[in-house]
């Protein structure tokens, strides 16, 4: 089984100018916020000859605040993603044209089907992700050690023909519903070692296997999928094959790329709930944790 491990990194998607004019706005009023109210807690104490003790509570919530501008930004990202979605019109295969563009179909093999590398089972693509439990106690910690996707490409077929999908890139929207885990007492299945070991993983350690979750995502033989992405000319394509057949769905630096099992009306009331979540919770997080910086470390604390 061949298949591509990806360090592991985060890929931004591409922002409009509208989204950048929030994402610095909103940015840069929480950060005004922090320095006029840190400059105000400076001052005071410096007036009551204080000195404020940088304890662990203080940090956890400065980083509270940076989760919360955090989650903002990430919110407007998926609310561009959002709009995005909901503007494109889903496009027969036959009248794809060069360009962003939304396809939904069953999903069908370039060549022969390929096998998940921890089930076994017979796809078309898959995605997977090996996490080692480090430490212990409540030090103890799940870190990924290997993350990777099937590379062959495959073919998204709806009722007026079919298009080939290179998936190098993708943002993937699949569900992880297989997932294996081994304990310091329990066993992984042979198929899962399997897997692992032509991903170059050893599983065994002094005390026998080591903690390890395996989970995959697997988009099978006929399954429905969605798909948005840039239409690109196949060059090896001839002149005489039919315009789905001289194009293919890639990667762009310019747009989105995502593959999903889901059916668009679930992408969209999936994305409307994380803008909520993110765009509500980022600010109420960010402002809470400044309100308590204040009341722990602001005048009245320093004045007592």
């Amino acid at each position: 089984m061949e298949a591509k491990v990806e360090h592991i990194k985060s890929r931004t998607g591409p922002n409009s100018q509208n989204l950048w004019f929030w994402t610095i706005f909103l940015g840069g009023a929480l950060l005004i916020a922090c320095m006029i109210l840190f400059a105000g807690i400076r001052k005071t104490v410096a007036t009551t000859q204080s000195v404020i003790r940088l304890d662990a509570n203080l940090l956890y919530l400065v980083l509270g605040v940076m989760g919360g501008i955090g989650l903002s930004i990430h919110g407007f990202v998926l609310n561009n993603r959002k709009q995005l979605i909901e503007s494109l019109p889903t496009c027969p295969i036959r009248s794809l044209a060069v360009g962003l563009v939304e396809v939904s179909g069953q999903a069908k093999p370039e060549g022969q089907l390929l096998r998940a590398p921890f089930s076994g089972l017979p796809c078309v693509f898959f995605s997977y992700q090996v996490e080692e439990k480090r430490g212990s106690g409540k030090e103890a910690r799940w870190q990924t050690i290997a993350k990777g996707t099937s590379p062959d490409p495959f073919f998204v077929q709806d009722h007026t023909g079919k298009v080939l999908v290179v998936p190098f890139d993708a943002r993937l929207i699949l569900p992880d519903d297989r997932t294996t885990r081994s304990s310091w007492m329990g066993a992984l299945p042979e198929q899962t070692i399997l897997g692992l070991s032509q991903l170059g993983i050893t599983v065994g350690g002094w005390f026998g296997e080591k903690p390890i979750r395996c989970s995959e995502a697997c988009i099978l033989p006929d399954e429905t999928v969605y798909v948005l992405g840039t239409a690109q000319e196949n060059r090896s394509a001839t002149d005489r094959a039919d315009n789905s057949a001289r194009l293919y769905l890639g990667s762009s630096r310019d747009h989105e790329f995502i593959i999903s099992d889901r059916s668009e009306k679930d992408l969209l009331s999936r994305l409307r709930w994380q803008v909520f979540a993110s765009l509500a919770g980022g600010p109420v997080l960010a402002l809470l944790c400044l309100l308590l910086i204040y009341q722990m470390y602001g005048p009245t604390a320093t004045g007592q």
